[in-house]
């Protein structure tokens, strides 16, 4: 049997439009008394065509020993009809990885 670990977590993100391009600033802590891990993200986002979005990402995250990690993750995400997005990166850094998103918006203003 496994174990589930439940955690709150509080976000900031502040987002600014130049042109086609998008630039995000980010900064995620952990809620958890027993936890003292933060981490912050600066991104940008451009149009290349009307579905078709390159990304740029640098992530940092302090952990609960002190240790600083930091990422570079380039990525594409396609929109999709019915405000649905998906997406994939290459992770590179403190570790590589692969990460895959897909997003389904509801609320908000019609497209």
């Amino acid at each position: 049997m496994s174990s589930c670990d439940i955690r709150l977590k509080s976000v900031g993100v502040a987002a600014r439009q130049f042109r086609n391009t998008q630039l995000h600033a980010g900064f995620v802590t952990d809620l958890a008394p027993d936890a003292r891990e933060y981490g912050y993200n600066l991104a940008a986002v451009t149009d290349l065509h009307s579905m078709w979005f390159p990304t740029l990402e640098f992530n940092g995250r302090r952990t609960e020993t002190g240790s600083n990690l930091f990422y570079l993750t380039p990525g594409i995400y396609r929109h999709f009809r019915h405000r649905i997005e998906a997406g994939a990166a290459i992770s590179t850094g403190s570790y590589f990885g692969v990460v895959g998103k897909i997003t389904w918006e509801v609320g908000g203003d019609k497209d």
